[in-house]
């Protein structure tokens, strides 16, 4: 998907980069993942000699992976969308990756796990829409919903 992107993004280095190191740090339940990720990318692009203004660049898409806000740019909202389009997938991926996020979380009862997993799920069923781009809208809006949807289901 990303190299389907690459002719329409400003800086598509940079949000290859920021990309990669997104989710180099993920630590189950843990709140500072995109946090420490981007520390990480910081720490290597500083010794990589990278331009100050493009780590920041880099540091900033990484940390809007946490999705509490809007993105500030277009690479960002391409980013954000990358992250989510496992959402929007074929049945069969969609059930193959909440599985596997499952299994990342398998230290968590269930009981526990199908609440915080059904208010997420709920959560983002509440957004006008899961995507930024009109591109990930119209491509995997509907599908991500439908597959929510049967998650969200499959959990009560």
């Amino acid at each position: 998907r990303l190299d389907g992107l690459r002719v329409s993004l400003k800086r598509p280095n940079e949000v290859e980069i920021a990309w990669w190191f997104h989710d180099a740090i993920q630590v189950p339940g843990a709140p500072d993942n995109e946090q420490r990720s981007a520390e990480w990318a910081t720490d290597a692009l500083a010794r990589s000699r990278a331009p100050d203004h493009a780590i920041q660049r880099i540091t900033s898409a990484i940390l809007a992976t946490r999705h509490r806000a809007e993105p500030s740019t277009p690479d960002e909202a391409a980013l954000l969308d990358l992250d989510l389009a496992i959402l929007g997938a074929s049945t069969a991926d969609y059930d193959a990756y909440a599985a596997g996020v499952r299994a990342e979380y398998a230290a968590i009862p269930d009981e526990a796990w199908r609440a915080g997993r059904a208010a997420f799920l709920r959560d983002m069923l509440t957004h006008a829409s899961m995507y930024h781009t009109d591109a990930f809208r119209d491509e995997l809006e509907l599908n991500a919903r439908e597959n929510l949807g049967r998650e969200l289901a499959a959990l009560s």
